[in-house]
């Protein structure tokens, strides 16, 4: 049946809010270790002692959403945490989670390149030991957890062994990472999707790579806008033009032919992650590509009807992976340029893409790259002007529903 709120679309892929943007503290220098905190404390109080490696480390401090100084939040995932957290990770990084965080630093792991180390202490992946009388009794008693932020920590910390005295009024920074505790979803639950992730092809993530190791804060995140994305419907599968099908990316099938059009240097000039220097490094991305479908980021395959020939690729997802707004792209081998398909299968998606009940799209495309300004304008969008784009200047197209 139609994905809710998505009339008529029959297996309607679904976009979901990503993790609200965190604060992040990076000091020292040296090599890279990212620390991820549990529940109740936050980075700062959590690593605390740690603070004198900095002279030989450079520390990145991570404060999960709703904890202090985050602004509060109505639900923690550890899933959506653990991909902001696989973003921030780069190569030869070590990555150490506390608690709860242990949880979101093993699926972390699973989906980062090149981690140099991982280190998890008291992970509650409870999980793997489902049917454990310790375990189903811990878990039993959670569910019968107070609803008052003093309370609950009065209930909870001596069923983690915490013997910490609690004044009253709590202290702020205390108060708030308790109702951060209380709307977490329960770490029980990771077991099988971090095993599914673990069978996954690894997420090639975005690295962010800072310009400085003297000692500073920052705030990072997922998106530039930090407001919550809403639950939308995107668009179903197969879509079929008057000569193309858009579908899912089948990475054996279509690996080699769309190899075509991501290996060619001199076309993916204009492509910010560049060619792909062979058929497995293109299937890589496809597969990559087919594990964030369910999620609602999509970009699918683009073939000829009848023949079947692939032609490309076209999408509808989170503006550079990260939103808030959706981008539409394309991308058409060199053997079927000049016929008109970008601009076919862009009128479709947009056209779905309202009836799905969404407001805006936008678009981008490198200066120079005038073939696709010219599928932009063909496609009814406005030009907005120039903007940065994965570290590139480019220009920035839009277009609203029409009215």
């Amino acid at each position: 049946m139609p994905a809710e709120g998505c009339a008529g679309f029959a297996g309607a892929a679904v976009y979901r809010a990503p993790v609200p943007a965190f604060h992040v503290e990076t000091i020292g220098t040296g090599p890279r270790v990212v620390l991820v905190h549990g529940s109740v404390g936050n980075g700062s109080t959590t690593w605390d002692s740690l603070r004198p490696l900095a002279d030989r480390y450079t520390l990145v401090i991570t404060d999960r959403p709703g904890y202090p100084p985050n602004p509060p939040v109505d639900r923690g995932d550890f899933e959506p945490q653990a991909e902001a957290i696989a973003e921030l990770l780069q190569p030869g990084d070590h990555l150490v989670g506390h608690s709860y965080g242990g949880v979101i630093s093993l699926l972390a792991a699973a989906q980062a390149d090149g981690l140099r180390s991982l280190t998890v202490n008291e992970p509650p992946a409870f999980g793997v030991a489902r049917g454990n009388p310790a375990v189903e009794e811990f878990l039993a008693k959670m569910r019968d957890a107070p609803g008052e932020p003093r309370d609950y920590l009065a209930y909870f910390l001596p069923l983690v062994g915490s013997s910490l005295k609690l004044s009253d009024p709590l202290p702020a920074p205390l108060e708030a990472g308790a109702r951060a505790a209380m709307v977490e979803r329960s770490p029980h639950e990771a077991e099988r999707r971090g095993r599914r992730r673990a069978r996954a092809a690894p997420r090639r993530a975005a690295r962010r790579r800072s310009g400085s190791r003297a000692q500073h804060s920052q705030s990072a995140g997922l998106r530039r806008d930090p407001r919550p994305l809403p639950r939308v419907c995107v668009i179903g599968l197969p879509l079929e033009t008057e000569r193309l099908v858009i579908r899912p990316f089948e990475p054996e099938r279509d690996a080699e032919p769309l190899h075509e059009l991501w290996g060619d240097a001199e076309v993916m000039q204009f492509v910010p992650s560049g060619p792909r220097a062979s058929v497995d490094q293109t299937r890589e991305l496809l597969e990559s590509l087919s594990g964030r479908a369910p999620e609602g980021l999509g970009f699918w395959a683009l073939e000829e009807r009848g023949g079947g020939r692939l032609v490309g690729g076209v999408g509808l997802f989170p503006l550079a992976w990260k939103g808030p707004e959706l981008e539409l792209a394309y991308h058409v081998v060199p053997a079927a340029w000049g016929r008109g398909y970008a601009t076919e299968a862009g009128e479709a998606l947009l056209t779905a893409a309202w009836e799905a009940g969404l407001d805006h799209v936008v678009a981008v495309a490198m200066r120079g790259n005038v073939a696709s300004r010219r599928v932009m304008e063909k496609l009814g969008m406005s030009l907005e002007g120039p903007t940065r784009y994965r570290d590139l200047d480019v220009v920035r197209y839009s277009i609203a529903r029409p009215a």
